[in-house]
């Protein structure tokens, strides 16, 4: 589910960064920060001291800076919000159902990874894969969905704006069970991860529940 977290522009804009300077080069300092945000580096020192205490962030003075699991999460959070009002004009009169987006959408993206997290790693006395699917999948999760994102808000006037969320959702969630249906399809006839996938499998349906329900499933059977 999406974060409750809530942060000014400025601090989103410094956690975007630190964000995207980690997938970049792994490792963040108080001066890749100002160089990105074009900032002082008081104002950086200041922003960095603000998001340690809100838990956002690992910092220390002179040491290199990393996201905590609660920081990560609310960094994504705020890139696909930013994102997808990026997209068009005057989408800020929206802003309810844009945010009812994003949840839904890091929710599903959640649920797929825990899912393949559980057939990579394996639970309990359960045999996993071995291989790091989860990061596959999230990845091409981004992807689908943000096409199908630009795709339907570029092109809505929202004057249907129910119907339209519930399309959206509904393909969003299509498109996290086809990607793990994908990832996990050569592996359906190993006699020794049979088992690791329906626990996977169950492990998807259970999220899923924990989300906003559809007025249609898809068929899992």
């Amino acid at each position: 589910m999406a974060t409750t977290e809530t942060l000014s522009a400025s601090l989103e804009d410094y956690l975007e960064a630190i964000f995207h300077i980690i997938k970049q080069k792994q490792a963040v300092r108080a001066k890749d920060i100002s160089r990105r945000l074009t900032v002082s580096s008081s104002s950086v020192t200041g922003a960095l001291h603000s998001m340690a205490e809100r838990g956002l962030i690992n910092y220390a003075p002179y040491d290199v800076i990393t996201l905590t699991a609660k920081g990560k999460a609310v960094a994504e959070d705020v890139i696909r919000r930013h994102e997808v009002l990026q997209l068009g004009m005057n989408w800020n009169r929206f802003d309810s159902p844009i945010q009812e987006i994003v949840s839904t959408g890091l929710g599903y993206k959640s649920a797929l990874r825990g899912a393949l997290y559980i057939f990579a790693k394996g639970a309990d006395k359960i045999k996993g894969l071995g291989l790091q699917l989860y990061e596959t999948g999230e990845q091409l999760f981004y992807q689908r969905t943000q096409i199908v994102i630009e795709s339907v808000l570029s092109n809505s006037d929202f004057a249907n704006m129910g119907i339209i969320l519930d399309d959206l959702k509904k393909t969003i969630k299509t498109i996290g069970w086809n990607i793990l249906e994908e990832q996990t399809e050569p592996y359906l006839h190993d006699p020794e991860l049979i088992h690791t996938l329906a626990v996977a499998k169950r492990t998807w349906w259970k999220k899923i529940k924990d989300l906003q329900p559809m007025k249609e499933e898809i068929s899992h059977g």
